[in-house]
């Protein structure tokens, strides 16, 4: 799967009220991880079918005003996960009630907790937020560097554990995407002094324009008025 942020021209039907992101922004970079294997599953999900991001439109302009920020301080996005089908939804459940399920990727996403308990920690729900399309999973990356293929680093936190860091050439945040672990909460104090500075720098500019961030998740943010509240779709990303 490319890396590139360069805008796609197909053009698929989308539900009313929602958008491609890169007919708002080309220049934001989409990196979809559930659309490959790296994730904690180890597998592509299904809905699945194309590295784009899809959006409501009022989160896609809120997010774009982000990146307007961001761009002045010598940052650009990298996008991870956005709007989710709930059949993406349904296969993480599955996932996380079979006894037999693939847990390959353990070490770099949920080392310290069993696979089966990812819904008590408040890592997987039944009902995604994602799935209303107003929900981000993002970082950022400083504009004159590109996005690279996840090297794995070893890590200590400061409650001495050991954790896989998987560098992307995104701003260190201390801990990764989708990490199922308290090192992932965006106060927590399990990282660095320079990790919880970039986390907030995150959280300041996302606030400040409009949306709320997922306190277990450093990178998890849903825009504040979302147009869809209570509506959960079902069409795949192609």
């Amino acid at each position: 799967m490319s890396l590139s942020c360069k805008k796609q021209t197909n053009k698929p039907s989308l539900p009313e009220s929602f958008v491609y992101l890169d007919e708002i922004n080309p220049r934001i970079i989409t990196n979809l991880r559930y659309l490959t294997k790296e994730n904690f599953m180890n597998q592509k999900v299904i809905g699945y079918e194309a590295n784009r991001v899809i959006l409501t439109k009022q989160s896609a302009i809120a997010l774009n005003e982000a990146w307007k920020e961001f761009n002045s301080r010598g940052f650009n996005i990298v996008i991870y996960d956005a709007f989710r089908p709930t059949r993406a939804v349904q296969n993480f459940v599955s996932w996380a009630e079979d006894k037999n399920a693939n847990q390959i990727n353990k070490p770099s996403y949920f080392p310290y907790i069993d696979h089966d308990k990812t819904f008590d920690e408040g890592y997987i729900a039944n009902r995604s937020g994602h799935s209303r399309g107003s929900t981000i999973d993002l970082t950022i990356i400083n504009s004159d560097k590109s996005l690279q293929n996840v090297v794995r680093i070893n890590r200590t936190l400061s409650d001495g554990r050991q954790i896989l860091f998987l560098d992307d050439n995104t701003l260190d945040m201390g801990s990764s995407f989708d990490l199922f672990d308290k090192a992932s909460n965006t106060l927590s104090n399990l990282v660095n002094e320079t990790a919880h500075q970039n986390r907030l720098l995150l959280k300041n500019v996302m606030e400040k324009n409009g949306f709320v961030n997922y306190e277990l998740e450093w990178w998890h943010y849903t825009l504040k008025n979302e147009p869809f509240p209570d509506t959960y779709f079902d069409f795949q990303i192609k």
